[in-house]
This record gives structure tokens, C-alpha cells and sequence, in this order.
């Protein structure tokens, strides 16, 4: 019995030995833990003092940049109004010039057309008294070779070439056969005043016209 009672105390020490062992190892969530803090690293930046010269240069550049920025801004919003006003003035001007033009025409002319060639035609205008006012060569719908106009008492006022809608030259005439020098060029939906003095003759015409021909309205002769 008594060597029974030393091997069950053995056995209780040994017992015991091993639960002071496993009580010294670390759980899980310890090594986890222990493992993460290991891992969390800080950084420690260190920046080198600006020097005065530094943080001059540095203001002077952001200077630079925002007056260069304004400017830029400036530029762009004058730009933009200037097409809106030119666009507005557009819209204003042309539609009142090209209602002129067709009352006009309307008005003060007969127009007739003849047939020349295959895809080509001959328009004219004329006064309300009979006298040819205009006559133009049409190609596809384009003025295309010769056009022709004239006074309302029958001298020729101008001559012109086009090539497919595309004016090439044109002439213009006093009443008396001589050519006027330096007369400006006018744009087709555009009508426009004109007084000429012919000293030759000792005379004053003063008339309205558009796209190079005549309109009889306010046609004075002094």
C-alpha cells in the first residue's frame, strides 16, 4: 500500500508539472496580438527647414501663376462676348436686309427665265416700265458666266463674271459709258445708298441697289 501511495503522488506532481507548463505558454490571441504590435511600425518624416530665399521664390511663382490665370480668364470672357455680339448683330442685321432686298424685288420687277442649255438658264428682271434691269446665267441653280445690269433709263451700270456662285470680276459704269473707279463691292442680302457725280455731264445720281443691280425706289437724277 505504501509503494502504491508514492506512485499516485508521482503521478499528482507530474500532473501538476505539466498544468505550470502549459499555463506559462502564450494563448493564441496573445501571439496575435504580440504579432500585430510588432508589425505597426511609425514613421517618423523629417523636413528640411525652408530657407528664406526658398519660400520667396515659392511666393513669387504662386504670384506668377495666379496673374498668368486672371489673364487667361480676361482673355476668354472678352472672347466669348465678342461672339456673342457678333452673333446678336448678325441675327439683327440680316434678316431686316434681306426683307428690303425681297419687298424691293417683289415690288419694283418682273422676272422672267429662259432656257439656255441642259442645266444652264438666263434670268432677268426688269422695270416696270420694260427696261431690263438685270440679266444673270444660272448653272444648277448658281450664277455662272455673264451678268449684266443696267440704269433705269437703259445705260449699263455693271458687268460681272461668276464661276458657280463665285464672283470672279466686276465693272461698274457711269451713265455716260465711263468706268467707275474705286466703287466698293457690296454683299449680296445687303442694299446700299449711292450718290454719284458725274462732272462731265454736270450731274447727280443718287439711287439704292443690291447685289449690283438698280432698285428704281428713290432713283434721283439732278
Amino acid at each position: 500500500m505504501s509503494g502504491g501511495g508514492f506512485g499516485s503522488l508521482d503521478s499528482m506532481n507530474k500532473t501538476l508539472a505539466n498544468n505550470r507548463n502549459l499555463l506559462k505558454k502564450k494563448r493564441g490571441f496573445d501571439i496575435l496580438k504580440e504579432n500585430f504590435s510588432r508589425s505597426k511600425k511609425v514613421r517618423i518624416y523629417k523636413y528640411k527647414k525652408a530657407s528664406k530665399q526658398y519660400l520667396t521664390d515659392l511666393g513669387e511663382k504662386v504670384r506668377h501663376q495666379g496673374k498668368v490665370r486672371r489673364v487667361k480668364i480676361v482673355i476668354a470672357i472678352i472672347l466669348i462676348f465678342s461672339l456673342i455680339g457678333f452673333g446678336f448683330y448678325s441675327i439683327m442685321q440680316q434678316p431686316v436686309e434681306s426683307q428690303i432686298e425681297k419687298v424691293a424685288k417683289a415690288k419694283y420687277f418682273t422676272t422672267k427665265t429662259y432656257a439656255i442649255e441642259k442645266s444652264m438658264i438666263l434670268k432677268v428682271d426688269y422695270f416696270s416700265h420694260g427696261q431690263k434691269a438685270v440679266e444673270t446665267k444660272y448653272l444648277n441653280g448658281l450664277k455662272h458666266q455673264n451678268s449684266e445690269s443696267w440704269y433705269p433709263s437703259g445705260e449699263q451700270f455693271r458687268s460681272a463674271v461668276y464661276w458657280k456662285d463665285t464672283l470672279i470680276n466686276e465693272v461698274y459704269f457711269y451713265p455716260n459709258g465711263d468706268t467707275l473707279k474705286n466703287f466698293t463691292s457690296t454683299y449680296t442680302d445687303s442694299v446700299n445708298y449711292v450718290r454719284l457725280i458725274d462732272r462731265k455731264n454736270n450731274k447727280i445720281y443718287s439711287f439704292y441697289f443690291s447685289d449690283g443691280q438698280i432698285l428704281p425706289t428713290g432713283y434721283f437724277v439732278k
